[in-house]
């Protein structure tokens, strides 16, 4: 029983790289949300428009935990000199560079042929060479590793307010909903 439970992170890894996904997830959603808000506010009423923004926020929290899920998978499967023992730095790296390469898609795919079958398939390839690389940078190189933990330690106070709008969120759809 000890050895599969030492290839799960520990709550505290989970949480830091939590956080490091909901950060990233809502700041993308919220920064969504406020460019569309001006022109949803001239067509809807403001129960709706809260409907709306909490419907946003409710998704960016259910996608991170799925994100989440997917990374104590992949951290269950891969080796654990690989992935495991660095969880916290690797998980924040791959989020970091995923995150990236979706907003340069969402802005430049279409200039850059990303919506294509082919096109798609060369990004996500060079998206997986670069997270490649950067694993093999954080297992050279010890200090890069604990700037990241550190970074994901600090992101934790506020991913928590961002998981708090996300609960209210689901609970302003299950009001609407009921």
């Amino acid at each position: 029983m000890g050895t599969f439970r030492s290839r799960f992170p520990t709550r505290l890894e989970l949480f830091q790289a939590y956080a490091v996904c909901v950060f990233l997830i809502q700041i993308w959603s919220i920064y969504n949300v406020l460019r569309a808000v001006p022109s949803w506010a001239l067509a809807m009423d403001t129960w709706t428009l809260v409907g709306t923004i909490a419907y946003t926020q409710a998704f960016a929290l259910v996608e991170s935990m799925i994100i989440l899920a997917l990374l104590v998978l992949l951290a269950f499967v891969l080796p654990g000199k690989v992935y495991r023992d660095r969880f916290v730095a690797q998980s924040s790296v791959m989020l970091i560079l995923a995150a990236a390469g979706a907003i340069l898609a969402h802005f430049k795919g279409a200039e850059l042929g990303i919506w294509s079958a082919r096109g798609f398939l060369v990004w996500l390839i060079i998206l997986l060479g670069l997270i490649g690389l950067a694993s093999l940078i954080l297992a050279r190189f010890n200090g890069l590793c604990k700037g990241i933990e550190s970074l994901a330690e600090r992101m934790q106070v506020l991913a928590t307010v961002y998981i708090v709008i996300g609960i209210l969120s689901v609970l302003v759809v299950i009001i609407r909903n009921v």
